[in-house]
């Protein structure tokens, strides 16, 4: 499903808390046999931040549309922006159904 993105040498996923992104970079990863690298990391945010943030009222998934708005999005020229339903379409996809008592970064059964 992904294969097309092996030409490039870094992707970035990025979006919302439960929205996706964990599950898609994994299966990036796993198409394109790129380094699977958690999302808070490449933020330049460490848990201790975004807690901090979150705490102050705000919310972590405002911070990174900002930053990829305003910071990241111009600089990347081939950024592509997947629709969460397109994914039901990879191997690794799990049904919502057998998603019941998932966790909130687990992807697998």
């Amino acid at each position: 499903m992904f294969k097309y993105l092996t030409k490039y040498n870094h992707i970035l996923v990025t979006g919302p808390q439960r929205s996706g992104t964990t599950i898609a970079a994994k299966m990036i990863a796993k198409d394109t046999r790129h380094k699977y690298i958690k999302e808070l990391a490449r933020f330049g945010m460490s848990r201790h931040q975004a807690k901090s943030f979150r705490m102050r009222g705000g919310r972590v998934c405002d911070l990174k549309y900002k930053r990829w708005r305003e910071e990241q999005r111009d600089k990347i020229p081939h950024y592509i922006e997947l629709e969460y339903e397109s994914l039901s379409a990879h191997p690794m996809w799990v049904p919502k159904e057998r998603r019941v008592n998932f966790g909130g970064k687990q992807t697998e059964l």
